[in-house]
């Protein structure tokens, strides 16, 4: 609205999941969550890669109103938008993110704020490369690039949707899982022993999905363990593989999972197996059916 300033956000900080492996980004917004929940701020993300403006006297504020608070390995833009939300929520206008590229990829995190419009470009040089979504396109400015940022925002748009139905289709499995037997699917790594147990259902049916993020429960403390991964064909062959480690006392860990074409007619298996402390479950299946 008039004479408030705008700010950006991307993401809403208590839904944030990271990386298996966190990265110090990650590690940066759980530190903020936890500070902004801690104090009964808002806890909105707003490092949205994208100019924003920032009231010198207002920050100046916030330093001295929290003694030390610059030297936290805190996110600054979050830090500082949810304070003045929180303190003046009249000056504030909370608006969508307008960045492209972020994310990069959409296996890289689920959104939960779309962006109603591109302003901007979050640039990472690999997404130019051969086989990434910007390929053949100019890194630098000329005079075509206003035309080939429409073809950008449009090729992005797809490949965000693309995802989005995808994460919908397992979505709404889940639902129709619980609806049918008054329980969520199990997904389970338990550590409770020594040798650690996989609890999965033996099959799942969805439409055509490449990719999906399978919400794993952690049960018993366990140490950083390290997950297997193949997804086999109709005729047995290994369409893809892949493997990763999950960090320490994780509850609740995203395993991505490349389905490939799973069109109607088509099945997969699905082989997970984790390796902790020296033990390794029994390798577990789960049979992917479209039919």
């Amino acid at each position: 609205g008039e004479n408030q300033y705008k700010a950006y956000y991307f993401y809403e900080l208590d839904s944030w999941e990271g990386g298996l492996s966190p990265t110090s980004y990650d590690i940066c917004l759980f530190k903020t969550r936890d500070y902004l929940n801690g104090h009964n701020c808002s806890s909105l993300a707003f490092s949205s890669h994208m100019p924003q403006i920032i009231d010198k006297a207002l920050y100046c504020e916030m330093l001295e109103a929290n003694p030390g608070i610059e030297s936290c390995g805190f996110d600054e833009w979050s830090i500082y938008f949810n304070y003045v939300i929180s303190n003046y929520p009249s000056l504030i206008e909370i608006k969508p993110y307008r960045t492209l590229a972020w994310p990069a990829l959409g296996t890289d995190w689920n959104r939960n704020v779309e962006q109603p419009e591109y302003l901007f470009e979050n640039f990472y040089d690999f997404l130019y490369e051969d086989n990434y979504i910007f390929s053949g396109f100019s890194k630098e400015y000329y005079s075509g690039t206003e035309a080939e940022n429409e073809k950008k925002i449009r090729l992005y748009r797809q490949e965000m949707e693309k995802y989005k139905r995808w994460n919908n289709c397992f979505n709404t499995y889940l639902t129709k899982y619980e609806k049918r037997d008054q329980i969520r699917p199990p997904f389970i790594i338990d550590f409770t022993e020594s040798v650690p147990r996989i609890q999965v259902p033996e099959s799942i049916d969805l439409p055509e999905v490449w990719f999906i993020k399978i919400p794993f429960t952690c049960i018993g403390k366990h140490n950083v363990f390290d997950v297997e991964t193949k997804v086999y064909g109709r005729k047995g062959g290994i369409l893809n593989s892949f493997n990763f480690s999950v960090r320490e006392n994780k509850k609740t860990a995203l395993f991505p999972i490349w389905l490939h074409n799973n069109k109607p007619g088509k099945r997969r298996r699905l082989e997970i197996v984790v390796k902790h402390d020296g033990q390794q479950s029994i390798p577990t299946v789960i049979e992917f059916r479209n039919k």
